[in-house]
């Protein structure tokens, strides 16, 4: 029974017993364990499906948006409608992605484990959205701190972090990054503390309506922590929202 795994083909080998009640209770832990490898399998199958099939069409009413933007005469209110209907779109591909991705992590389905340098990674994610946001990031503190975890979870978690710094901090204040031997914290300047805490990791919660966000971002960075044993943890000092990961290093 220890050595079951739904996500392993090969059947549970279970002892043979001339007791009557032992032989049964093997016989319906035989069931269990095939029903629960058959489901497990199922639920990913339809999931990568579902997101599979979602992206194509949404991929084409964008183009098809597109095109009737650049081909066609259109008039102001029509640009807006078309440039609206274009984010929701845009905004059902990234909510397609993030719940495919929790399902995919909640499933352990990444299995790649590597030595990857958090404040190197960090450093690069950086870098993107400055180029891409025009955002003063400063890095202040960069200590090389080394985890054995997957890179491609590395480079969402990441992202997910300075995304959510650069859609929630004030105009033109500063972000900062700090990157120690077993941390990494990343602040932005905000007018208030966050009414809802406990609820800040959850699936879908947003502080403020206003804001375009999926509310996944930062449910996906708490998975990541639970799937490795990292802990986050969410303050507000000096008037700055300060989010801080105390990662399991790989000297532990």
């Amino acid at each position: 029974m220890k050595g079951f795994s739904v996500k392993s083909e090969n059947p549970i080998r279970l002892v043979e017993s001339n007791i009557l009640e032992f032989q049964e209770l093997s016989n319906e832990i035989s069931l269990l364990t095939n029903k629960v490898r058959d489901d497990y399998q199922n639920l990913k199958q339809f999931t990568e499906y579902v997101s599979h099939e979602m992206q194509t069409p949404l991929a084409i009413m964008q183009a098809k948006i597109e095109n009737i933007i650049n081909t066609n005469k259109i008039d102001e209110d029509q640009y807006l409608l078309f440039a609206s209907l274009q984010k929701d779109i845009q905004r059902l591909k990234q909510l397609n992605k993030r719940l495919t991705l929790l399902t995919k992590i909640e499933n352990n389905q990444f299995i790649n484990i590597d030595e990857v340098d958090i404040a190197d990674s960090i450093g690069k994610t950086i870098q993107n959205f400055r180029d891409l946001f025009y955002v003063e990031i400063d890095f202040i503190d960069k200590q090389p701190l080394f985890v054995s975890m997957d890179p491609y979870l590395v480079e969402v978690l990441c992202n997910n972090l300075i995304s959510n710094a650069v859609k929630h901090a004030a105009l033109k204040n500063k972000i900062l990054v700090s990157c120690s031997q077993n941390s990494l914290v990343i602040s932005n300047s905000g007018e208030k503390a966050i009414e809802h805490p406990e609820k800040l990791f959850n699936r879908f919660y947003r502080e403020s309506k206003s804001n375009q966000s999926t509310g996944l971002g930062l449910a996906i960075v708490k998975k990541i922590c639970d799937l490795y044993g990292f802990k986050i943890t969410y303050k507000f000092q000096d008037g700055r929202h300060v989010f801080s990961i105390f990662f399991k290093t790989s000297k532990e």
